[in-house]
């Protein structure tokens, strides 16, 4: 475990390693700028400085294929039509953007971390300076895990939330899940970069959940 600090506040950081592949995920932005993150599920050492950034993706694009948009659309409308009152979400491309040129950033930059809540905020494409995005993060080694499997590994984190009290389990966190979930958010945007020997997915959302005292559905 490694203490990081994000957008001011002090994150606990864990790696989960196997024989072949490294996944890390950071705890999920929330759309409140008050609300502290959700405790990450994530990373090891941050991987090194790459010395030749990637190339930025087309614009309007999300950095993957047809088929991964849909992909990861599907893994997050497949838990939310087995979550009670909870719509599907919409693809938005203008999401899928803003999401690949956080991912380009961090594949360029080797930083793994969130946006800032003021750039989540005012840089919303959707809706600049009135709503705060939703925001969740993953890595893992270039090529071990699909897009889809990417948004799996938040949804995986639904076995930590106790629904009843609104916690997670200690040491745990359940901030990516519960934004996937959350009932009144409606779109949501994913964008995708490698860079040095990396996969990143990064998902935004609209409107953004996570506010503090509140179930997500």
């Amino acid at each position: 475990w490694v203490v990081y600090k994000l957008n001011s506040e002090e994150v606990l950081l864990q790696a989960t390693t196997d024989a072949n592949n490294t996944t890390v995920n950071i705890g999920a932005q929330t759309a409140q700028p008050t609300t502290p993150p959700a405790q990450p599920t994530a990373p090891a050492a941050q991987p090194a400085t790459p010395t030749q950034p990637a190339a930025q993706p087309p614009a309007g694009a999300s950095g993957m294929t047809a088929a991964e948009e849909q992909a990861a659309l599907q893994a997050h409308n497949a838990e939310r039509a087995n979550t009670p009152g909870v719509a599907p979400l919409q693809w938005s491309p203008e999401l899928a953007q803003f999401a690949a040129q956080w991912a380009q950033q961090i594949a360029a930059t080797g930083n793994f971390e969130h946006r800032s809540g003021t750039d989540l905020k005012d840089n919303n494409p959707l809706a600049p300076g009135q709503d705060q995005l939703g925001e969740n993060l993953s890595g893992a080694t270039t090529g071990s895990k699909s897009v889809a499997q990417h948004v799996q590994g938040w949804i995986d984190e639904k076995a930590d939330y106790d629904y009843a009290s609104n916690t997670c389990a200690d040491g745990k966190q359940c901030g990516h899940y519960t934004q996937v979930v959350w009932k009144n958010t409606q779109l949501v945007g994913c964008g995708k970069a490698t860079g040095n020997g990396w996969d990143y997915v990064v998902c935004n959302y609209h409107k953004g959940g996570n506010y503090v005292g509140q179930k997500p559905y």
